[in-house]
């Protein structure tokens, strides 16, 4: 009789491995051409990625990664990290890292477990909510199981419904309700906002850039921002909405802008992945 071995892989997102234009390039590549990202047929997908944004956003993202890299390397990657030894600490469970796009791939990941025994895996996602990847329109649509349910609509929502389980919006504005509810925030002092956007299709709106600079001029003076869909801080975080989004509040009138970290590494957060873990290998333990 032997315990079956088991493990678990967090998994994130990713990052280039520099802020070389090079390597934003080849992360941009995988990452673009991934047909979960860009969901139209391959000869659009090269053509839009590698004809057209490949050949100007590399150094432009390249110098956004600059603004916000640390000493010991990607913000995401270090933050994971971390997060990742914490947890290791409150459990007798192998935790592995991986990165769903980067040279930490899943795959490698996974095989590092392989090599240390293990034999049954769970894989941890560290994302909040339900999305193929960003998040168009069309993608809230697809995702439907019902096929009939997302309208994106100001009903849709608010409507049981099983689509619920696969729906990133409903599930943002659930975490916004929620949240709000614990805060005891007046209606009318929160609101949410997306922050992806890529290409001509359209994105779930009200837009975060321009929901700043909408409640800048309508005299809004100090403004608090928390990014519930990411665990880590990342480039979104650090430079689009903590860089970007502050001058853009203080051009119109803004005075205090305030972004709220991201869970990150916090002890808590490592306490409550780390009871999940114990309580799945308690459930799961089995004999062969």
């Amino acid at each position: 009789m032997q315990t079956m071995s088991k493990g678990v892989l967090l998994v994130n997102l990713g990052s280039p491995d520099s802020t070389d234009p090079k390597d934003v390039k080849k992360y941009l590549d995988e990452f673009l051409m991934d047909p979960r990202v860009i969901d139209v047929p391959l000869w659009a997908r090269t053509l839009l990625v590698r004809g057209i944004i490949l050949n100007t956003r590399p150094k432009k993202s390249a110098a956004a990664y600059q603004k916000i890299w640390w000493e010991e390397g990607s913000p995401l990657i270090v933050l994971s990290e971390r997060l990742q030894k914490k947890v290791s600490d409150r459990t007798d469970i192998p935790i592995g890292l991986a990165m769903r796009y980067g040279s930490m791939s899943i795959k490698k990941g996974l095989q590092e477990l392989y090599d240390q025994g293990i034999k049954e895996v769970m894989i941890f996602p560290l994302y909040p909510q339900f999305a193929m990847a960003g998040v168009p329109e069309r993608h809230i649509r697809k995702s439907d199981v019902t096929q009939s349910h997302c309208k994106i609509d100001c009903s849709c929502c608010n409507t049981p419904s099983s689509a619920h389980e696969f729906c990133y919006r409903h599930q943002c504005y659930t975490t916004t309700k929620m949240v709000a509810e614990q805060l005891s925030l007046p209606e009318g002092t929160y609101s949410t906002s997306f922050q992806s956007r890529l290409g001509f299709d359209p994105w779930l709106q009200p837009y975060t850039d321009r929901t700043i600079e909408r409640l800048g001029k309508e005299g809004i003076k100090k403004m608090a921002i928390v990014t519930p869909a990411f665990v880590s801080d990342c480039l979104e975080t650090l430079e689009e909405i903590a860089m970007e989004g502050e001058e853009i509040f203080h051009e119109v009138g803004g005075k205090e802008f305030t972004t709220i970290p991201c869970l990150n590494d916090r002890d808590d957060w490592a306490d409550l992945i780390a009871n999940w873990i114990n309580k799945w290998a308690l459930v799961k333990t089995q004999t062969v």
